[in-house]
């Protein structure tokens, strides 16, 4: 049984609406509820506790600017279930892994 149902740590960039949005979303959230940690920095900012989250049911993957996130293989190797937040992409080895029951995918508009 993991520790965490879902998990997030990441820097909070200036040109990423997409963070501003989760951190306005879960600011206080973790508080009440302990077994979701979603937390921004400002970039550059010290991360701590971050190799704890890989004890985690669900990780979020927001998309970062670019076609791949890193975030995706970090998911994948704390053996947690990727949470997409990343329009358009597409995922390796798509031709052989059904990503539609390895993960999930949420539009980045809602």
């Amino acid at each position: 049984q993991p520790k965490y149902f879902l998990t997030f740590r990441g820097s909070l960039r200036q040109d990423d609406p997409l963070r501003a949005e989760l951190k306005k979303s879960f600011d206080g959230y973790s508080k009440q509820h302990p077994d979701m940690q979603v937390h921004l920095s400002p970039y550059g900012a010290d991360v701590p506790d971050y190799w704890e989250l890989f004890d985690t049911a669900y990780a979020l993957v927001p998309r970062n600017g670019t076609r791949w996130s890193y975030r995706f293989g970090e998911a994948l190797g704390a053996c947690a279930i990727p949470v997409l937040l990343a329009d358009g992409w597409t995922l390796p080895f798509a031709n052989i892994i059904n990503w539609s029951e390895a993960s999930m995918r949420i539009a980045e508009v809602n």
